[in-house]
């Protein structure tokens, strides 16, 4: 072994061994490091490198890459396993799929097919379906009822109407029938002039004394009449043109949202004549022609639906007359109507489902509804709310409702996805209303889909 122990070695440009390694130590023995600046060509065997490394490198690289960085993706080639990519480097990339349009069209389509069919509550694996034919499906009931006349809808407010009718005399509450004295309907006596009863017929004759310029006749406070009320649809009026004395040549019909001397009338209503009456000279007047013991009157071509209890009309008179009478005559008085027939009438109220058993714990719901505004517009989420639950009925979470495009001609549609509820099976809905006014705002709920 040849040692060699200088402090520097200058202008070698090579170093050939005997065949062995060629070990380099310090003055002190210990084992020397190599420092190169620079290595062009040739071999380098180590066991380990430290620092930077740069230019290219061939050749297997074995041992820990925890340090390397920066290495360009194009470089990469092979097949990268599963489990050293991280799932969010990959979700990341990811468009969400949503399959609420999905869902929404089959809800849709399925209350479609059952209102088609006037089917029943049906259940398929993710959907319950309701368009209220009957009210199998409803659990509960509160301010609100279902339509029985054939609507098939459940809401606050349903009313319906008997057949439009002439009401005699007879059938008058006489403590409503009050003078007309030309400015007001008052209650100071019954109506100007009467000789003879009110009521009994067509022979039960009474007379106005001197009517001239609409400045005679009688009103009635229909509102708040025990038979026909709030609600009563007034369609018409007419009298009997009594055979003897004086006939009426002209009258008019209007009507007032409040009664009694403090009722304003307005006189605007269009109408039509019926029986035998005709079309007079004014404009809104009607002519009670000379024939004699024939019913004269008019029907108002847009029905009024009496409002409030104060609401009263009256028919008026003008000096028409025959014979040199001053007085006019006239026998029984009808009014023609449709009596209302209320089974609820409520601001507010709701109704709920029967339960759905799922076949799985559900934590997700959603639904589609559809409505019509039968008066006024309602306001989603406000005059409309839907709550769902899973665990029946213990806990019930409002849904947003959002409008959809109309579901048919008149109806409406709205919908509420991924309503996060408490877990359970036991799957139910809840309708509420709020605000409803009977001709103001009347909102009628015809189906619901429940999503799960």
């Amino acid at each position: 072994m040849t040692v060699i122990r200088p402090n520097s070695i200058s202008g070698v440009t090579s170093i050939t061994t005997s065949g062995g390694d060629l070990s380099l130590f310090r003055a002190d023995g210990t084992t020397s490091d190599i420092i190169v600046n620079n290595v062009t060509s040739g071999i380098i065997t180590a066991t380990t490198f430290s620092g930077n490394v740069t230019g290219n490198v061939t050749g297997n690289v074995t041992g820990s890459g925890a340090n390397l960085t920066s290495i360009p993706a194009a470089q990469l080639t092979g097949t990268i396993a599963d489990a050293r990519i991280a799932a969010s480097s990959v979700t990341q990339h990811v468009t969400p799929f949503s399959d609420d349009k999905i869902v929404n069209d089959i809800s849709a389509l399925a209350l479609k097919i059952n209102g088609i069919q006037n089917a029943t509550r049906y259940n398929t694996n993710s959907t319950s379906v309701e368009t209220f034919q009957d009210s199998n499906g409803i659990a509960s009931l509160t301010g609100m009822a279902r339509d029985t006349t054939g609507g098939e809808y459940v809401a606050s407010i349903i009313q319906s109407y008997g057949t439009d009718q002439f009401w005699g005399t007879s059938d008058l509450d006489a403590n409503r029938i009050y003078n007309y004295n030309g400015t007001s309907i008052n209650q100071s006596g019954m109506i100007d002039g009467v000789t003879g009863s009110i009521g009994g017929g067509q022979n039960q004759s009474f007379y106005i004394t001197s009517p001239s310029g609409y400045t005679k006749g009688f009103g009635y406070e229909i509102g708040a009449d025990s038979d026909f009320g709030v609600g009563f649809k007034l369609t018409g009026f007419q009298f009997w043109n009594f055979n003897t004395y004086a006939r009426f040549r002209y009258f008019r019909m209007e009507i007032a949202d409040s009664g009694g001397s403090s009722g304003t009338f307005g006189g605007s209503q269009i109408v039509t004549p019926t029986g035998s009456a005709q079309q007079g000279t004014a404009s809104w007047n009607i002519e009670a022609t000379n024939v004699a013991n024939s019913y004269a009157g008019m029907i108002l071509t847009t029905p009024y639906v009496v409002p409030t209890n104060t609401a009263a009309f009256r028919i008026i008179f003008d000096g028409y007359h025959n014979n040199g009478n001053v007085n006019a005559g006239l026998a029984e008085i009808q009014i023609k109507g449709q009596k209302l027939s209320t089974s609820v009438n409520s601001a507010t109220g709701n109704f709920i489902s029967n339960v759905v058993t799922a076949g799985a714990s559900t934590t997700n719901m959603g639904a589609v509804i559809t409505y019509i505004d039968s008066s006024g517009t309602a306001t989603l989420n406000t005059d409309l709310k839907i709550f769902l639950s899973a665990d029946n009925g213990s806990n019930f979470t409002q849904g947003t409702l959002v409008a959809q495009p109309d579901f048919a001609t008149g109806v409406k549609m709205a919908k509420v996805n991924d309503v996060t509820v408490t877990a359970g099976t036991q799957l139910k809905y809840k309708v509420e209303v709020a605000n409803q006014s009977a001709g103001s705002k009347e909102t009628r709920i015809t189906g619901v889909s429940m999503q799960y």
